[in-house]
């Protein structure tokens, strides 16, 4: 009589092997905080100028757009704090050695992070700028 169950006779040679286990690291990754120190300076940066204007363009006016601008003698603290957080970013991804356990191991990630920063780097040039090339792409 053959036995029915649920696990298979897989004959007297056969071993269970232990599955390996990732480290700890790997399986909780640690964000790295300065993509988005950057994204929140550069907005807070262009607070006083970006936001009143693509309020107006979403149809939005009034009075109460002039407290944006109270935040102009702010600005170049966020410009700093931007400009800080982006070249901590740019030395963690160009310049610090990878641990061979770590998520940055593996090329694709390598470039898909290169990417997201470049691209982040750029919008938040664009929204820092727009002070100096905003009066005169639209006047």
């Amino acid at each position: 009589m053959r036995k029915v169950g649920l696990t298979p006779d897989l004959g007297p040679g056969f071993k269970l092997r232990p599955v390996p286990q990732l480290p700890v690291s790997a399986m909780k990754p640690k964000p790295d905080p300065s993509l988005l120190v950057a994204v929140l300076a550069g907005v807070g940066a262009s607070l006083c100028c970006v936001a009143p204007f693509l309020l107006v363009l979403a149809g939005l006016g009034g009075a109460w757009l002039s407290w944006l601008t109270a935040l102009q003698p702010f600005r170049p603290l966020f410009v700093v704090l931007a400009l800080a957080a982006l070249a901590i970013g740019f030395y963690r991804l160009h310049f610090r050695p990878c641990d061979p356990d770590g998520r940055c191991a593996d090329p694709r990630v390598r470039k898909r992070q290169r990417l997201i920063f470049w691209s982040v780097a750029l919008f938040l040039l664009l929204f820092i700028t727009f002070p100096w090339y905003g009066a005169r792409l639209f006047s």
